[in-house]
């Protein structure tokens, strides 16, 4: 009697081993299965995207682009780039190798150099960045990056400056040129050398 019990809890323990292994199988392919699926579907949807050109790719693309801004039949600034492409969705031009003229009220330029920026075309304002370089006058200022409010006629920077001429090196944190009155405002950390010549 208890030899026929052992035999036949074998049986029993073998036949459900079996049942399980199978049923692994199964689910280890059906899960093998499912994520192919996946990623055939992600690859698809990244094709597609790219067909239908929802990822940004500009509209026109410029070698050596010129720009001119006039309000009330004055001249404010004329730009020159290396290079453009023009978004039409964002309405913005991304520029390389830049040069801007800014003319001021006293007759006097302010002139910028830069590596690249963004024109906002339905605003005017730029964004600058890389190597830049504002000439005026007798001084000279460089920073990372510069933006220009075209509305307030504003050069600004949230970028740390170092201004230079003749007589004098100062740097900020920030700073903000105003372009109808020539007005220059340093913030934070302000620190300064006078004297007749640096």
């Amino acid at each position: 009697m208890k030899v026929l019990d052992k035999i036949s809890f074998k049986t029993i323990t073998s036949g459900k081993l079996k049942l399980i292994l199978l049923l692994m199988i199964i689910l280890g392919f059906g899960l093998t299965l499912w994520a192919f699926l996946i990623s055939m579907q992600q690859t698809d949807n990244e094709k597609g995207s790219e067909l239908t050109g929802s990822s940004p790719r500009p509209t026109l693309a410029i070698d050596k682009i010129s720009h001119t801004a006039t309000r009330d039949g004055k001249t404010e600034w004329s730009l020159e780039a290396g290079s453009a492409e023009y978004f039409n969705e964002e309405k913005k031009a991304v520029l390389k190798n830049i040069a801007i003229i800014f003319y001021m009220e006293n007759n006097s330029t302010a002139r910028i150099s830069a590596s690249e920026g963004v024109l906002l075309t339905s605003t005017n304002d730029i964004r600058i960045s890389g190597d830049v370089i504002l000439q005026n006058g007798d001084y000279g200022l460089k920073t990372d990056s510069l933006n220009y409010n075209h509305e307030k006629r504003l050069i600004y920077s949230n970028k740390p400056v170092d201004i230079r001429g003749e007589t004098f090196h100062l740097t900020a944190d920030e700073m903000a040129f105003d372009l109808a009155s020539g007005k220059t405002k340093l913030k934070g950390h302000v620190k300064g050398i006078f004297g007749e010549t640096i």
